[in-house]
């Protein structure tokens, strides 16, 4: 486990586990890390957030209950104007889906505070309740939480997490987007 800034961090397949994390840390982490026996851990100071990332998980039925979480959401996002433009979604390369909503539409880009990771929980909290999403996985807004990276091999499945062509989202059946999906989750199509 390593620290490198945003500017180093490069979008591109990889054959191995990796994380990324949830928020962008300011220079304090430093000072913090170097107190703290070189660890992130309890750190509750300044973070920045580029992508808002909701986490959908139906461990029961995978394939059939994160996938109607999945229309849930988007039917919500939609109903409230958010489109394709804004979001990008991924298959986990597991049991769900990550959806990435850029900062800029929230209205915090560039927005440095120790208490961001508090409000985009609150807000999270209200998606999930106001569409009625059972599967959105609330405990991914602590400031040290981590969400596998783009491209990267999940390896208990041995499939990739994978962005999800507009395209295919708007198949008319369950079974075909799977179809896709497999597809592109195993050859990691980027």
């Amino acid at each position: 486990n390593h620290l490198i800034s945003e500017s180093d961090y490069t979008i591109s397949r990889r054959d191995y586990d990796c994380h990324i994390s949830s928020f962008v840390y300011t220079e304090t982490i430093l000072d913090y890390i170097k107190g703290n026996n070189n660890s992130v851990a309890g750190y509750t100071g300044e973070v920045l957030c580029n992508k808002l990332w909701i986490d959908i998980d139906n461990k029961a039925n995978p394939r059939v209950g994160s996938y109607r979480s999945l229309m849930m959401l988007l039917n919500g996002f939609y109903g409230d104007g958010l489109y394709y433009n804004n979001i990008e979604i991924y298959y986990s390369g597991s049991k769900g889906f990550h959806i990435a909503i850029d900062s800029e539409m929230l209205q915090i880009k560039d927005v440095i505070n120790p208490n961001i990771p508090y409000q985009l929980n609150e807000f999270v909290s209200f998606i999930k309740e106001q569409y009625s999403v059972e599967d959105i996985d609330l405990n991914r807004y602590s400031h040290t939480s981590l969400i596998r990276a783009p491209f990267s091999v999940n390896p208990s499945t041995g499939k990739y997490k994978t962005l999800i062509p507009d395209n295919i989202i708007g198949l008319p059946s369950e079974r075909d987007f799977w179809a896709q999906v497999d597809n592109i989750s195993k050859n990691c199509l980027i």
